[in-house]
């Protein structure tokens, strides 16, 4: 629970400490027992302080001293406690948060609350204070951890941003494994593809309120020299990227044209509550079809690889290939049983049926691999429906006049005709008994057609 108890002025001695040439020093309060007791904070309470209009939190511990009495302290940050000449110093306390509840991230119609106080993955508190009306601090109570702003609310579907699709792209491409006994690190994004570079950028600015220059960027790429660094930094700059955070790597293993960009936000902070959220929107994805179509044009963007008659996706966890399963089996596709092969786990889609749902719900959302599959999709046996409609629609409309234009034998042009007749697609009539059907389309035919023209012209 978070307290707003207003502006409380509160005395403390300020100290320096951890002081060498080696290490630079930090920073503790301590505060008398007296103020505590008249403020009613206890210990592992965070706090919100501010201090020469600089806003920041901390947790007040007990502090034992050298003579078996005790007495409460909490850090202050270096970059503002560095400035202070006086040890004798006054802070204004805004707001307390009680550590004795855990909360969980909530869902209210089309948005998701974050809680006012939980823990990460290793246990340390993670505060949320109020700032303003519309933004919360995050803070996690750990060495070296720095707060970090985010919306207090935030939304599932905003106009073209998508919480979920995002959440399927970091499921693929995200930075989700911390070092046992750590907190993760940092926030990061990794693709070689400048337009997903750019779609997370923009994405994650709309929906979390994160400006596009505080990203830290890495390029991958297996050469290096001054000439070439400093296009790659042109060219990925144009993605929304500070150039001067862009530093360029040797890696000899990629084969990308641009190289693999790699974007983070160095806080612990706000990489503990994202994936908060991630694991939060993870178990609701299968709760209905909008949330897995979500997920799943997330995921093309990332792990998802088009061949000429299948759909691959391979992970190394066994867990997330049974998760992409289960999504594919909630939009109705009939995807292969997972099995491992080359150190990864895998599952595949076949079928024109499943591609053509994929390609009505816009579901990939990869250019290159959406290009890959609509031309699949049109070159493929089944859809030779597409060249009768085609023509018909031309008025070549004859079962002689289509078996010259598509190179086939009246007979096979005749079954085929016959076959759409009998779906529904086609009609047929003639004026005498003598004289070829003459074939036309009908709604279900139009409709048809409409479907596949739309996939010709996103054809590159």
């Amino acid at each position: 629970m978070v307290k707003s108890i207003g502006n409380i002025k509160i005395v403390v001695n300020l100290y320096e400490i951890n002081k060498g040439n080696k290490s630079l020093p930090s920073y503790k309060a301590i505060v008398k027992r007296d103020v505590i007791n008249k403020s009613r904070l206890n210990i592992g309470d965070g706090c919100l302080f501010q201090l020469n209009n600089c806003i920041f939190p901390s947790v007040m511990v007990k502090h034992n001293n050298s003579k078996g009495s005790y007495c409460y302290s909490f850090t202050i940050p270096r970059e503002i406690a560095k400035d202070v000449k006086v040890r004798n110093i006054e802070l204004n306390l805004l707001q307390v948060c009680k550590s004795s509840k855990i909360n969980y991230i909530k869902k209210i119609k089309n948005y998701i609350v974050l809680p006012k106080f939980t823990k990460t993955r290793i246990g340390n508190p993670l505060y949320s204070f109020s700032l303003n009306k519309n933004d919360n601090i995050v803070w996690i109570y750990s060495r070296g951890c720095k707060p970090f702003v985010l919306p207090k609310k935030i939304q599932i579907i905003h106009k073209e941003n998508d919480l979920i699709e995002i959440m399927g792209a970091f499921f693929c491409e995200g930075l989700r494994f911390r070092k046992k006994g750590h907190n993760l690190d940092r926030f990061s994004f990794s693709n070689s593809e400048p337009e997903q570079i750019s779609w997370f950028i923009d994405s994650i600015k709309k929906l979390f309120k994160i400006k596009k220059e505080i990203w830290d960027c890495q390029i991958l790429f297996p050469k290096t020299n001054p000439n070439l660094i400093n296009k790659l930094k042109c060219f990925w700059s144009k993605q929304g990227i500070n150039k001067n955070n862009i530093k360029v790597y040797k890696n000899e293993s990629v084969r990308a044209k641009y190289g693999v960009c790699i974007i983070s936000i160095s806080n612990s902070s706000l990489a503990e509550v994202f994936h908060q959220i991630y694991e939060y929107c993870k178990n609701i994805v299968c709760n209905n079809k909008r949330y897995a179509l979500s997920f799943f044009r997330g995921v093309s963007r990332g792990d998802i690889g088009i061949a000429k008659n299948c759909i691959t996706f391979s992970t190394r966890e066994k867990e997330d290939v049974e998760l992409y399963a289960k999504v594919c089996k909630l939009l109705n596709l009939s995807p292969s049983n997972p099995y491992y092969s080359s150190g990864c786990w895998n599952v595949n889609i076949y079928g024109y049926n499943n591609f053509k749902y994929l390609i009505k719900n816009d579901a990939i959302k990869h250019t290159k691999r959406k290009n890959i599959l609509y031309k699949n999709f049109i070159n493929s046996k089944k859809s030779i429906l597409y060249k009768y409609l085609k023509n018909i629609s031309k008025n070549i409309n004859s079962s002689l006049s289509l078996a010259k234009i598509l190179g086939l034998s009246q007979i096979t042009t005749v079954f085929y005709l016959r076959k759409f007749r009998k779906e529904g697609y086609i009609k047929s009539t003639r004026k005498y008994k003598n004289r070829p059907y003459i074939y036309t389309l009908t709604l279900k035919g139009n409709n048809i057609l409409k479907f596949y023209s739309k996939i010709e012209k996103v054809i590159i």
